[in-house]
């Protein structure tokens, strides 16, 4: 009876994880790209976390700075997460060659964890509940203003960059 691709996998599973590397029947290649598929996911959720942990000590540290009742730190980290976070995807999907992992790191890890959406709800609801509307409304008309123009700036100066480089290539061939 045939393997199947499942069966292939449990069993080289079960060979490696004695440290034995022991491959069943003809479906080496089919159990060895399993294996190298397994290794490249790892490699990406090492780098998330290593960039997770980056972007949370970051925004710890900026949000230890105490800079009056308004929330000028969340303010400050979810418009800068906004702009880095367009301005990597921009020059890196369209120009600027990194690996997967390095951009997953950045993007998914850091931006992810730097930027944060719960605590800037927490925020509007304590001002709401103290009565105070009208800084629950400017913060998040605020953001969302900041945080798009962050964003559209972070997407054009990647293109600005993509551009120069493109034009000095071009004149230098």
């Amino acid at each position: 009876m045939p393997m199947m691709a499942d069966d292939s996998y449990r069993c080289c599973k079960r060979a490696t994880s004695v440290g034995v590397f022991v491959f069943y029947r003809p479906n080496f290649l089919l159990t060895t790209l399993i294996l190298l598929k397994e290794a490249l996911v790892m490699k990406n959720i090492v780098a998330i976390a290593i960039g997770a942990f980056c972007g949370a000590v970051c925004r710890f540290f900026i949000s230890q700075l105490n800079l009056g009742s308004f929330p000028f730190a969340t303010l400050f980290i979810n418009v800068v997460g906004s702009f880095v976070l367009c301005f990597v995807a921009e020059i890196t999907v369209e120009h600027l060659k990194i690996s997967t992992a390095l951009r997953h790191m950045i993007t998914t890890g850091f931006i992810s964890s730097f930027t944060t959406f719960s605590t800037f709800a927490l925020e509007i609801v304590r001002f709401l509940m103290k009565g105070e509307f009208t800084v629950a409304i400017a913060y998040p008309l605020l953001s969302i203003v900041l945080g798009l123009l962050a964003s559209i700036f972070g997407f054009e100066l990647a293109r600005a960059i993509s551009e120069r480089q493109q034009k000095e290539e071009y004149e230098v061939a």
